[in-house]
């Protein structure tokens, strides 16, 4: 390869790594944002799964410990913690429109409800 040749490919090559190292970059922010947003999102579900939700997914609290501190069987804290997933996640797809890559990622989201424009929960 010539010098003058090099430089070429040099000059695509260049432009082509800052918009990798950006397109990158962006699921992380997206899903940052999103992530800023879900402890206030779970705090405004019915009781009983707002509970459940927070032990196990802001604590990481197992499931079985979940069931122990809430007084209910194992069975019942895994439909309370399924239950207030499926009702967080409703009102995530609620509130913003979401585009994932291929891996299920989230690339970015665009907020559809005018509440999601100036606080994260709706």
């Amino acid at each position: 390869m010539t010098l003058s040749t090099e430089t070429i490919w040099n000059s695509f090559r260049e432009p082509l790594r800052r918009y990798v190292a950006r397109r990158l970059a962006e699921p992380a922010d997206a899903a940052r944002a999103i992530a800023e947003g879900l402890a206030d999102m779970i705090r405004g579900l019915p009781e009983p799964y707002r509970q459940a939700l927070e032990l196990s997914e802001l604590e990481g609290i197992p499931q079985r410990k979940v069931a122990e501190r809430l007084g209910i069987s194992l069975s019942g804290a895994k439909s309370r913690i399924q239950r207030g997933r499926k009702l967080l996640r409703d009102a995530l797809l609620e509130c913003c429109h979401f585009d994932f890559d291929r891996r299920g990622r989230i690339l970015e989201f665009v907020p559809r409800a005018p509440c999601c424009h100036n606080k994260p929960s709706c």
